[in-house]
């Protein structure tokens, strides 16, 4: 084989193999971007929160959801976890003071596996629900709302509506 078609060959692999690679990236979904608390539309629970934003970011396994919260008070907490979509319990990381795991069921759009344009997310401590939040994408994308239930230490329930902006 001449010097010259083991080159083309050899171009032509790495050519194709990007392009393989460049295929099997998975597609962002409407659901990814930074989500930013719009306080004017949002009735918080008991806590008056500053800001809150919200980061959703697509992983090869699924959607990593990261949350910043800012009180009043200036205090903040950080947390976050990584999910399928499928209603399996992942772990809740960070500073979050309730939950130690979430099952999300996320409702693709568009075809998309996993940027859904909805979904049901239950909130536990052990095998306790603490918290159920539905999120629903707006039609035009550049909004969300996540409607929640929490449950109190006293057993009351406290219900919110959060809306996010997209940035």
């Amino acid at each position: 084989m001449s010097r010259f078609v083991r080159v083309v060959a050899v171009a032509a692999l790495v050519v194709l193999s990007s392009l393989a690679s460049f295929a099997q990236a998975p597609a962002p979904g409407p659901m990814v971007g930074t989500w930013v608390m719009n306080p004017a539309k949002s009735t918080p629970m008991t806590i008056n929160w500053k800001e809150r934003r919200m980061e959703v970011t697509r992983e090869a396994d699924g959607l990593t959801f990261s949350s910043v919260t800012v009180a009043m008070d200036g205090t903040s907490s950080k947390w976050g976890f990584t999910t399928k979509g499928d209603g399996k319990p992942v772990p809740v990381t960070g500073a979050q003071p309730a939950p130690d795991t979430v099952e999300a069921m996320i409702e693709p759009a568009l075809g998309d596996s996993l940027g859904g344009a909805s979904g049901l997310f239950t909130y536990k401590v052990g095998d306790v629900v603490v918290l159920q939040s539905i999120i629903e994408l707006a039609a035009d994308r550049k909004s969300l709302t996540v409607k929640s239930v929490r449950t109190m230490p006293d057993g009351s329930k406290a219900a919110s509506q959060t809306h996010y902006d997209k940035r």
